[in-house]
């Protein structure tokens, strides 16, 4: 039997739920907010963010509780696939990791660990460095095979010189995300959807974008997000403006 097929097929796109991104803006922005909006998804704390919230929380410690919460998870959703399990038990379908600059680092100060180390050393060839991406990869990568997963970061201003309408440079500040620059946050970039900016605009409202600007760094795979311009910081109200933009552009929702 043929793999390949014989003519295009028609495009689906997948529920907003359903979206692996990145949240990032500045303290008390409504990030730990936006995504608590999805009832489904459990929150893996770094960080006392979400004590004010009355999402579903597991306080991680370190790297060693962040790879215990996946296993006994998977093994639940084995149980419950079996019928062994009643899915009340686990009804969590995705996950919000707030922050992922603090659990990069539990991974880090893990590997170092094993290794008898205090910290990656300079002088190895970035060979220790190497394996925290590689344990970051791994199982980051079980983690986003199980369900959706949402990652809170923080935000940076950075200058940039951009070339004008009128052919001068001017220097802007671009808020972007904090984590960035790394090996593990070059993975995120590559296989994330999106990567919305929240923010309070002039009226006091809490709002959120995912199109990209000269002086946001925000990012959005599916074409979709980019042209719902600024919306309200709530996570019902972007599903709902995401699947109608998709339509307006003809594109079917995968359910």
């Amino acid at each position: 039997m043929s793999l390949i097929p014989k003519k295009p097929q028609s495009y689906k796109v997948p529920p907003f739920d359903h979206l692996t991104i990145v949240v990032f803006g500045s303290p008390g922005s409504g990030k730990t907010w936006f995504c608590g909006g999805d009832k489904s998804t459990l929150f893996l704390s770094t960080e006392p963010g979400t004590n004010y919230t009355t999402c579903p929380t597991v306080e991680l410690k370190d790297w060693s509780m962040f790879i215990d919460v996946i296993k006994e998870f998977v093994d639940k959703k084995k149980a419950i696939a079996a019928g062994q399990l009643d899915p009340e038990e686990c009804p969590y379908t995705s996950f919000t990791i707030d922050i992922v600059d603090t659990l990069i680092g539990f991974c880090r100060d893990d590997v170092c660990r094993r290794k008898g180390l205090a910290y990656p050393p300079t002088n190895d060839f970035g060979k220790t460095w190497s394996e925290v991406t590689n344990e970051w990869k791994k199982w980051i990568g079980l983690l986003m095979r199980i369900g959706p997963v949402r990652f809170i970061t923080h935000m940076s201003k950075v200058s940039n010189t951009i070339s004008a309408e009128n052919g001068l440079n001017v220097e802007v500040e671009t808020s972007s995300p904090t984590f960035s620059g790394s090996k593990a946050s070059q993975f995120l970039d590559g296989i994330i959807c999106a990567m919305g900016y929240c923010a309070i605009n002039k009226a006091g409202q809490h709002v959120i974008t995912f199109k990209k600007t000269a002086e946001i760094n925000a990012k959005d795979r599916t074409n979709i997000l980019c042209k719902c311009g600024v919306m309200p910081n709530d996570w019902r109200s972007v599903s709902a403006r995401y699947e109608d933009m998709a339509k307006k552009e003809g594109l079917e929702i995968r359910r």
